[in-house]
């Protein structure tokens, strides 16, 4: 019982604390009221260090730069024509599709193995796979898609790789955005 009690004194006298330091300005916590104590004597206080953006953030960078790539790439004058029912749409309203999927690594990122699809296609028809690997064997050959498609070597690619990637197709797509306008 006295626990209880000695609990509601403690939290009634924080209060009291608080409501007194904010009233004269002071900083109720020990860890706010150091650096204003450094700097208002003239030491110079630490900048906190800017975090880098994590591997996934930098996965996630990676695929929407590169897929903003193969859409421009496979354009001619802003127009892209869908792989697999044949519509012309602006390169906005396509998406980059894969012929092996985007979990397999060693083709994530292979201009072969991407292609600009429309959202009708890719969503509502399912991938329309069947069209596209028709699609596939006419411009790639069939014994480099059967290639692809038995490929199971898996691969890990580094954290400095992705960020020279994003530099190279963030430079790749100026330059194609300028020579597009």
């Amino acid at each position: 019982m006295q626990s209880i009690e000695t609990n509601k004194l403690y939290k009634e006298q924080k209060k009291i604390d608080k409501a007194l330091a904010k009233r004269d300005g002071i900083a109720s916590s020990l860890k706010a009221s150091k650096p204003i104590a450094r700097k208002q004597q003239g030491e110079k206080v630490p900048k906190a260090k800017k975090k880098k953006p994590s591997r996934w953030k930098l996965v996630k960078k990676l695929d929407s730069i590169f897929s903003r790539y193969i859409r421009l790439a496979k354009s001619v004058k802003w127009v892209c024509v869908c792989v697999s029912c044949g519509m012309k749409w602006t390169p906005k309203e396509m998406q980059n599709w894969h012929f092996i999927s985007r979990g397999n690594y060693k083709y994530r990122r292979d201009e072969d193995n991407c292609n600009p699809q429309c959202m009708p296609c890719n969503i509502y028809k399912s991938w329309n796979y069947m069209h596209y690997t028709l699609y596939m064997i006419q411009i790639h050959g069939h014994d480099k898609v059967r290639d692809m498609i038995e490929d199971k070597e898996l691969i890990k690619i580094k954290t400095y790789e992705i960020e020279e990637m994003i530099d190279k197709y963030t430079q790749l797509v100026k330059g194609l955005e300028n020579v597009n306008t």
